[in-house]
């Protein structure tokens, strides 16, 4: 038996098709369930074949036009954050693993797009992905959105 992978989730599916998630939702009804889609609780995950699916419907049967999938995961070491000033506290500085912060420009620190700065600490990793050039997101990949902040300082 063939191993298919799925892992698109709705809102990458209609990010990548350019519409909602519920919209994305009304088209489970002409899949099949187990070879295009799962169930993972009440949210709908397609494979690559189930959005490809539903891809070519929207087309009317002519070639689908998605959206590359989004960018892939990335280790982060945080620089500053909220207990080292800065004022904005939806955002974290950032640099990538092998890298000397210490003789980096301020233009060379990546932002971090997080919920509150106030609990991380300089040299916590992070998992982020790339949102947009240098502005990345601080992700969580087992739930597959934004994590949650840490509680506490020291504790993640």
């Amino acid at each position: 038996m063939e191993n298919i992978k799925f892992n698109i989730t709705e809102r990458e599916a209609a990010e990548r098709l350019g519409m909602s998630a519920q919209q994305v939702r009304q088209f489970r009804k002409t899949l099949v369930e187990g070879t295009d889609y799962t169930m993972s609780g009440r949210a709908l995950v397609l494979s690559d074949e189930g959005l490809k699916k539903i891809a070519l419907e929207i087309g009317g049967g002519t070639a689908p036009r998605l959206l590359p999938p989004a960018a892939g995961l990335h280790e982060l070491i945080l620089f500053r954050s909220g207990s080292h000033g800065l004022t904005n506290k939806h955002i974290v500085f950032a640099y990538r693993q092998g890298q000397d912060p210490l003789r980096m420009l301020t233009d060379e620190f990546l932002r971090v797009n997080v919920r509150d700065n106030t609990n991380y600490w300089r040299g916590q990793k992070i998992t982020a992905r790339e949102i947009a050039n240098g502005l990345f997101e601080h992700w969580d990949p087992v739930l597959q959105r934004q994590a949650t902040p840490p509680r506490m300082k020291g504790k993640v």
